[in-house]
């Protein structure tokens, strides 16, 4: 075949056998495989003692002879295998990245023997590798976490006891994977395209684990970690970063060297060769390089962060946080988790008094809230034409009554024991939850009260979201007299292809006329109305009511828009805004509190995106909204919020207000209930 002489000799057999295996792997045809071991022992014969590439012969034919032994069941060949493991590991200098292999390797390995002999030690090795593979040095995050996914996979596979401490490894390991990838728009394609793609119920999973181990505090932290990771990382660095910049000389100092190293690890997190054979020699030394490179960075990278950990007021730095700080978010009312996971679903109460309190919710499961989600939809979608009012709401009730008995009656049942009716309630659903107006569930039955008539809801994407929004900012010193801006647009630039808004013009006088004397009052609308204009009106206001088309972009989340007479207002361009003094938002547009059915745990919407801005309360769209009656909605949420004193923190309760004393001839039940409240 080749001259055992000849230069290229070892890669000639090594890349001949890497085919056959793949061929094997394909077709499952015995012969290749044996051709492949045949050309690895080659290689392993002509090798000079020493050689650089005889550790990754040795990995390539352990692996074809454990997919021998396990074709054949042959105990001899699991035992060969693992000595062939054990023979590279030797030849490899420390932390050499082919260990990663060989940790990923024997994890299979053993467990195959397991499956075979029944031998519980092999399982117990099996997964010491896979914790191991997830420490493995010199490997990048993503690798890391990808070891750590398979753990938590065969974890579950094998009701091993490590499974919460898999999915604990796997959450921080995406966390880490996405604060070292460089930009906003890198770490939201890194999420929405590969790895809540793959396992989007990650998080939700996380945290039934834990409720099953009979850990709420730790469940309520799995959640918070594993949801709205793009704006929790967001306001980390923006906020830490920035406080940590005025502290002292060694706080710039420290803010530029994790900036620049940051950078480097998003550079060098790019091209991982952890698990790809080396076809030369110049190959493989320039992946031990860049291995080493990486791991040096890496250290750099965690030396800084521990060192930003050690400033006082900084000990949290890019760390999850602990339960014992979430729970601020429930000061002013309890906020209800409602997780669903294919394991289990149930919903989590947090008071600022006392432990968690768990409710299980036997009656609802995964598929049947996506069930419920689809049908929602199919409702708004079919009876979405004029004068299919009446038969819309007679198709609506049964989804809120499904709602209501799978999900909200057992939660009701317990807060009516911590809270009393008509008192604020927070809202914080995963999954496909997120797409379901809870705020609008009941029995609908005769004699029974239904959600708006017990409590005043409100919706938060997380528990620190709702702590940020509750938080005074000490370096934006509030204005003495609030002021408030309509930002309108009935026509919107021909690129849009959206139709003329009829009702806008009207909706902007009304709110004009409802506006207090004691607030400054300013319109942006007609050819005014344009990008420059509503972002200039967004840093100089502190009450904001926008009036316009409003576009969810579900490829591009951050392209999602409001349509204005030059172009779109982008989510992109509001995050960069940084209002001066914030206070409310209300976004009278169509879609503009819809996250990504494939990810919907992320929350990336526009009313999101007003809140992470800094604006503390924010009332959004779950759906279309009708423009020729939302006025009707528009004027009796200001009149009830400017009944007494002006305060941004009654704008739930203005909402529930409003939905119930609007004239229900003139504005139908989907037009009610479509504006949710978000924040304080």
């Amino acid at each position: 075949m080749f001259a055992s002489n000849h230069p290229h000799a070892i890669h000639l057999h090594q890349n001949l056998a890497r085919s056959l295996q793949m061929m094997y792997i394909k077709q499952q045809t015995i012969e290749d495989l044996n051709a492949a071991i045949a050309h690895f022992e080659t290689c392993l014969t002509i090798s000079p003692e020493g050689h650089p590439d005889l550790p990754l012969a040795l990995i390539f034919l352990a692996s074809c002879r454990h997919m021998r032994a396990k074709a054949g069941k042959d105990d001899d060949g699991f035992r060969n295998a693992l000595l062939l493991l054990s023979k590279a590991s030797e030849k490899m200098p420390e932390a050499h990245p082919w260990f990663f292999s060989i940790y990923h390797l024997y994890t299979t390995i053993f467990e195959d023997y397991y499956s075979l002999t029944k031998d519980a030690s092999f399982l117990e090795k099996a997964f010491q590798y896979h914790q191991l593979a997830c420490s493995a040095p010199g490997i990048h995050t993503w690798d890391q976490l990808t070891a750590a996914l398979c753990w938590r996979t065969d974890a579950n596979k094998f009701h091993h006891t490590s499974a919460l401490e898999a999915y604990k490894t796997s959450l921080k390991l995406l966390d880490r994977h996405v604060i070292a990838t460089p930009t906003v728009f890198g770490r939201c394609k890194a999420l929405l395209e590969g790895i809540l793609r793959d396992t989007p119920s990650l998080a939700a999973d996380a945290t039934a684990c834990a409720i099953s181990a009979g850990n709420l505090e730790l469940a309520v932290e799995l959640s918070e970690q594993g949801r709205g990771l793009l704006w929790s990382q967001m306001s980390r660095f923006r906020v830490t970063i920035n406080d940590l910049r005025v502290v002292d000389d060694e706080g710039r100092r420290l803010v530029d060297e994790f900036e620049l190293l940051s950078t480097e690890l998003g550079r060098r997190q790019s091209d991982s060769p952890a698990i790809r054979p080396a076809t030369a020699t110049l190959r493989r030394t320039q992946q031990e390089e860049e291995a080493r490179q990486y791991r040096q960075t890496s250290s750099q990278w965690d030396a800084v962060v521990s060192k930003i950990r050690q400033k006082q007021g900084f000990a949290y730095f890019l760390t999850p946080m602990p339960f014992k700080e979430l729970r601020a978010a429930a000061v002013a009312g309890p906020i209800v988790i409602i997780n669903a996971s294919i394991k289990r679903c149930d919903a989590i109460i947090i008071t600022k008094d006392g432990p968690p309190r768990l409710i299980p919710l036997p009656d609802a499961s995964l598929g049947g809230i996506a069930a419920l989600s689809g049908d929602f939809r199919n409702v708004l979608r079919n009876t979405a034409g004029v004068g299919e009012e009446k038969m819309r709401e007679k198709q609506l009730i049964p989804v809120f009554r499904r709602l209501w008995d799978a999900v909200l009656a057992p939660v009701v049942e317990v807060l009516l024991t911590i809270v009393s009716k008509g008192s604020r309630v927070w809202w914080c659903p995963t999954s496909k939850l997120t797409s379901l107006p809870i705020h609008a569930a009941g029995p609908y039955r005769k004699g029974a009260s239904n959600m708006p008539n017990i409590y005043i809801s409100s919706y938060t994407p997380t528990l620190s979201a709702l702590i940020r929004s509750r938080r005074q900012n000490a370096s934006k010193v509030a204005s003495n007299t609030p002021s408030f801006v309509s930002i309108g647009q009935s026509k919107p630039n021909s690129g849009s292809r959206e139709k003329e808004l009829k009702a806008v013009g009207a909706e902007l006088e009304l709110v004009k006329s409802l506006v207090p004397a004691s607030m400054t009052c300013s319109e942006v609308s007609g050819d005014e109305g344009t990008v420059s204009g509503a972002i200039q009106a967004l840093k100089t206001n502190s009450w904001v009511h926008l009036a316009c088309h409003g576009k969810q972009d579900f490829l591009q989340p951050f392209d999602s828009s409001f349509a204005l007479r030059d172009k779109p207002l982008r989510l992109s361009d509001i995050i960069q805004a940084e209002p001066e003094n914030p206070e409310f938002a209300f976004l009278s547009a169509c879609h503009t509190a819809v996250g990504d059915k494939k990810a919907p745990d992320e929350v990336i919407h526009l009313a999101a995106g007003m809140q992470f801005s800094g604006f503390r309360g924010v009332i959004g769209t779950m759906w279309a909204v009708d423009d020729n009656t939302a006025r009707h909605m528009v004027k009796e949420f200001y009149e009830a919020m400017f009944s007494g004193k002006v305060d941004c923190t009654n704008a739930a309760r203005a909402l529930n207000k409003a939905s119930k004393a609007v004239d229900k001839d003139k504005v139908p039940m989907d037009q009610r209930v479509v504006f949710i409240h978000i924040g304080a």
